[in-house]
């Protein structure tokens, strides 16, 4: 059992539901926070154990947002500081004002509805708000291939199907005619890399780097 997960079962007092193969995948990106300054923000508090998780696990140095459409998280108790905001997340215009109040992050997390248009909304809504170095985690993109949920097995309009489009903004250099739309760019500016994992997505932001050879004679 790793350490992430020991804290899962063993100091978390509030009720969290994740699917066990995330573990790994919070370690393997998150770990380079661990006690240091940084800010995070989970969109899905539910019954709020998974604010507890990452207090435990990132340490006193980090800072906690969480956002929700339920109001009853505002009566979630804790023995740290956290920062919870009731707001749609499907709404443009709440992001908007949400950001503009709160800033950047270091992490974002999307463990909210699942549906299309709020996982879609969310990232074009909060990617550019994630600083360089951040980390952007969509969870239970199982949703993409489901039609009650929005998506469907290659669905247009599904998270999953269009997260692989931007495997195209990852070699914009190379492509020498038609390219992605400027909003798109502009939006996605940064993104250096996706991991794909069963039901998870992992976006990595960093400072866009010159490309170029280097020979080692």
């Amino acid at each position: 059992m790793i350490e992430i997960e020991d804290i899962f079962f063993n100091k978390v007092t509030k009720r969290s539901d994740k699917w066990h193969p995330y573990f790994l995948a919070y370690d393997k990106h998150l770990s380079k926070f661990r006690n240091k300054e940084c800010r995070i923000l989970e969109i899905g508090v539910q019954k709020g154990g998974s604010l507890e998780l990452w207090h435990h696990y990132l340490g006193d140095k980090c800072s906690i947002y969480g956002v929700d459409n339920d109001p009853s998280v505002l009566d979630l108790k804790y023995d740290f500081d956290v920062n919870i905001t009731v707001g749609d997340q499907e709404d443009p215009k709440f992001w908007k004002d949400y950001t503009a109040k709160n800033g950047f992050f270091d992490i974002i997390i999307d463990d909210g509805g699942h549906t299309m248009a709020q996982q879609n909304v969310t990232i074009l809504s909060l990617f550019g708000k994630l600083n360089y170095g951040g980390i952007y985690i969509v969870e239970d993109t199982h949703t993409s291939y489901w039609e009650n949920w929005g998506g469907g097995f290659r669905s247009e309009e599904s998270f999953i199907e269009k997260t692989k489009s931007l495997v195209d903004l990852l070699h914009i250099r190379h492509i020498k005619n038609e390219k992605p739309s400027l909003n798109i760019m502009n939006t996605f500016n940064g993104l250096s890399s996706m991991t794909f994992y069963d039901s998870m997505v992992v976006f990595e932001k960093e400072i866009p780097m010159e490309f170029k050879r280097i020979v080692n004679m």
